[in-house]
This record gives structure tokens, sequence and C-alpha cells, in this order.
């Protein structure tokens, strides 16, 4: 009786601790287990597709038992700061939350800023969450959860690598744009002088007749001393369907 009673709390006790360990291990093998797909490609004209990263991460994933969680994408430069990149800061917030691995095809779909790239990686080690670089066969941390020194150094090399590549390609692109111009060409949109379009006062009468009646009306308001909530140039826009600058066009060559 009295061995029962002294013994009992430490059965408990033995239960409390089994079970929180267990719940540790599954957590650990849930973190292991789950990923993040993160691609990206710098033009947004068609010339480039993300389709081929994401299917190459989606067979890796597959293939070594990932659970994918959530899978981003944009066409966007790398060049551009973090804070600008909706889709690379959703992917790193989920990892971070869920403790999943960041998958990605290379180390330069981080971006090729020397400073973001790096921010990036110290955000991922200061929050202990993974990332997997496919293309170099290299993660952030080891099976173990130590840190990969390798892949830190050649961040740091990597990193100066796609900044040296930045530098260069603006190099050739504003040579291109030098000697291009030296030769009489324009770079840039071209207005619609150069292309010899331009609509023509009879053209935007026929155009957008109940526009013009409507800023006529506003202009009336307006010497009245009266003053309308959709006589607002931006909601006069979006109740015709057309562009700010369609408007404020309008009101220049018919004086409204």
């Amino acid at each position: 009786m009295f061995s029962n009673f002294f013994t009992r709390p430490f059965v408990f006790y033995s239960y409390f601790c089994n079970e929180i360990i267990n719940r540790q291990n599954n957590m650990k093998n849930q973190t292991k287990n789950t990923c993040v797909i993160y691609a990206r490609v710098s033009s947004e004209d068609g010339r480039q597709d993300y389709s081929r990263q994401l299917n190459e991460l989606t067979q890796y994933a597959n293939a070594n038992g990932l659970e994918i969680i959530g899978t981003f994408a944009e066409k966007i430069s790398g060049s551009k700061k973090n804070s600008e990149r909706k889709s690379l800061e959703d992917a790193l917030s989920l990892a971070i939350e869920a403790k999943a691995t960041l998958l990605l095809s290379e180390y330069t779909r981080i971006g090729r800023d020397a400073n973001e790239t790096l921010k990036t990686i110290i955000r991922l080690r200061e929050t202990k969450t993974n990332a997997y670089f496919l293309k170099e066969n290299l993660c952030l941390f080891n099976d173990d959860g130590t840190e990969n020194q390798y892949l830190l150094i050649m961040a740091s090399v990597l990193s100066t690598f796609a900044e040296d590549e930045k530098q260069r390609i603006l190099y050739r692109l504003r040579s291109g744009y030098a000697a291009y111009r030296e030769k009489g060409g324009h770079v840039g949109r071209r207005s619609k002088e150069e292309d010899g379009w331009t609509k023509d006062k009879k053209t935007y009468e026929r155009a957008y007749k109940e526009l013009i009646q409507k800023l006529k009306e506003r202009k009336r308001h307006l010497q009245a001393g009266l003053r309308d909530q959709r006589d607002n140039l931006r909601a006069i826009a979006e109740d015709y369907n057309v562009s700010v600058n369609t408007v404020q066009t309008i009101r220049r060559l018919f004086s409204l």
C-alpha cells in the first residue's frame, strides 16, 4: 500500500516526461518532412518561365518524402530589395513559422544583391530555418542541426559573384545604350508624336462624348461652389473606364 503511494507520483512524472519527448520528436519529424518551394525569374516579358524550377523542386520534394506546404514564384529582378519581393517574403515567413525547409533551384534565386542575399541567409540562420539549394546540392543546416560551414563560406562567395554579374550586366546594358544613342537611336518608350500617331480634338470628341459632358458638368459644379464626391478625377476615370491621364488630356484639350 505504502509502496504504491510513494511510487505513483514517479509513474505519473515518468509518463509526463515521455509524452513531452514524444511530442518533441513528432515536431522534429514534422519539421524535417515539410518544405516550402520558392522560384524566381527576372524577365516579365514572357522570355523566361519558372515552371522548370517548380517541376524540379517538386520532383525533389516527392523523391525525398517532403510534404509541400507552400509554393511561391515570382517574376522580378534579383537586384530588387527583399522588401519589394512579396513572394520571397511570403515564402520565408511560412518556412520560418512552420519550421519547414525552404527549397530553391539555385543560390542566385535568393537574389543578386550581395547585401540582400546575406540578409536572407542571416534571417534563416537566426530562426534555425533550413534551406536547400538544388543546383549546388547544399543546405544551410546539416541533418544533426549543426550549421553547414561550407555553405556559409559559399554564401559569401556566391553573393559576391552574383553582385559582380549584376554589375557586368548593367555595364553591358549602359554601354549598349550609349552606342545606340550615338548612332541616333532612341532608348525608352517612344512618344506618340515619334510614332506618327496622335489623337486630334475631333477624335477625342467622337470617342469620349459622354466623358466630355461629365467634365463640363464638373466644371459648372466647381464654378458654382458645389462639390460632388463623384467629381473627383480618379472617380470619373473609374466611372468611364479610362485612365486618369486620358481624363487630364481631355480637360486640357477642351479647357475643362
